[in-house]
């Protein structure tokens, strides 16, 4: 599918996690780079700009919420998506996540198949959203099947028009696709897959 093409960061200091992670992405056709610290992630990610990143949340020089605000201030690396993998499992690091502008937030021990989906997941909607942006490109403008709202950051879906209405005026706190989800009236499963 995405993955043939896709470059991803993996930043995780503990050895044994990052190169399982780094094996389970290059067994399924990803690109990856493996960061041993907060610090090069960071280098990584600035330099490579990659599909998306994953990354631990505790690590001794920098951590994870430091690294992910660093690239969403950046307006090269600020829409890249970003999956917290980490060993935290609580309420307020996941919300303190979200706020900052985390795309997902996973717990450790994550089964493969719960990272490669969270992962489908994310590059799927960038996809999306990189799609709405050409479409309003004038060189692009005559593409079928979406129409342009200006105001609005989404393409003009009319089966996901409540979604992305409530994301839109949500945004900024730090919601779930599954406050989402319970708010437009879908199961999360379902926002899933249509989304």
């Amino acid at each position: 599918m995405y993955a043939a093409s896709k470059k991803i960061i993996v930043i995780d200091n503990d050895v044994v996690n990052r190169n399982l992670i780094c094996d389970y992405l290059q067994a399924e056709g990803y690109h990856t780079l493996c960061a041993e610290n907060g610090i090069i992630g960071l280098q990584l990610t600035k330099k490579y700009l990659p599909d998306l990143v994953i990354c631990d949340l505790v690590m001794p020089d920098i951590d994870g919420y430091t690294i992910l605000s660093n690239l969403r201030e950046d307006p090269l690396t600020a829409i890249i998506p970003f999956i917290f993998l980490t060993a935290i499992n609580t309420k307020t690091s996941l919300r303190k996540a979200m706020e900052l502008g985390a795309d997902d937030y996973l717990t450790k021990p994550a089964t493969r198949d719960e990272l490669l989906r969270a992962i489908a997941i994310r590059l799927q909607k960038q996809a999306l959203f990189r799609y709405w942006y050409t479409t309003n490109s004038p060189q692009f403008s005559e593409l079928p099947n979406i129409t342009v709202n200006p105001q609005s950051i989404f393409p003009s879906f009319p089966n996901l028009k409540k979604v992305f209405d409530y994301i839109e005026a949500h945004y900024q706190e730090g919601i779930t696709s599954s406050d989402v989800a319970e708010a437009v009236g879908y199961s999360p499963a379902y926002l899933t897959r249509v989304c």
